[in-house]
């Protein structure tokens, strides 16, 4: 018997998906990741692996249970084999307390793809650039001390920056840009719409690389 395809979803609180309303989760079927399941059906394993704070290189508040760097051979090696990773991180990169600027987060996600290729070079790797910071998040007390202005601006470049990286290491790339907003929302986390519009682009390019896998050199 064919064994599903297994796809790890590595990210921060929009992968895990933080309720911006109750600040709870959301239900399985409304995130992301779960609606993905859904219509991804048999034959496919989705994998959740997502944390609030968690940052592609940086120790949130000191603690290295944040850094995605850190983490991510541990969960490679428990969910193993990973046929495809999405890996949607950067957000809290931009915090005021790290000073990133967008060149740097894209160094930290180059580690990421690093730790992956490395660990198991059979791997598709799919890049999402997250969800932009909208000004939005200036007017919300639980996230206005952690995000400024700068944020905002970093965020902004970073659909770019990823692209390039996704495009220099191989892998397969997705732009929240446009796709989804944080607008209607706290300015940083996704809507349920949202939830369901991410879910659907992945789905499509998911069935796309099924089709026509890259050629890992």
């Amino acid at each position: 018997m064919k064994r599903a395809k297994r796809i790890l979803c590595f990210g921060d609180s929009n992968t895990y998906g933080y309720d911006y309303r109750t600040h709870d989760r959301y239900d399985a079927h409304t995130r992301w990741t779960g609606i993905l399941a859904d219509k991804l059906g048999d034959g496919y394993c989705v994998l959740e692996c997502g944390k609030n704070n968690r940052t592609t290189v940086y120790n949130y508040g000191g603690d290295p249970a944040y850094n995605g760097s850190e983490i991510l051979p541990t969960i490679l090696k428990e969910n193993y084999p990973v046929d495809y990773i999405v890996v949607m991180l950067g957000s809290n990169d931009c915090k005021t307390e790290f000073s990133a600027t967008p060149e740097i987060v894209g160094m930290g996600l180059e580690i990421i793809v690093d730790l992956i290729k490395l660990f198991d070079n059979r791997t598709s790797v799919i890049l999402v650039s997250p969800p932009l910071i909208t000004g939005t998040i200036l007017q919300d007390g639980n996230f206005s001390g952690s995000f400024g202005r700068s944020s905002i601006s970093v965020s902004a470049a970073l659909p770019a920056v990823i692209e390039k990286i996704a495009a220099v290491k191989d892998c397969r790339y997705l732009s929240c840009e446009g796709l989804v907003t944080t607008e209607n929302a706290d300015g940083l986390h996704l809507a349920p719409e949202g939830h369901r519009q991410l879910a659907e682009a992945l789905e499509k390019l998911i069935r796309s690389a099924e089709a026509e896998p890259i050629q890992q050199v």
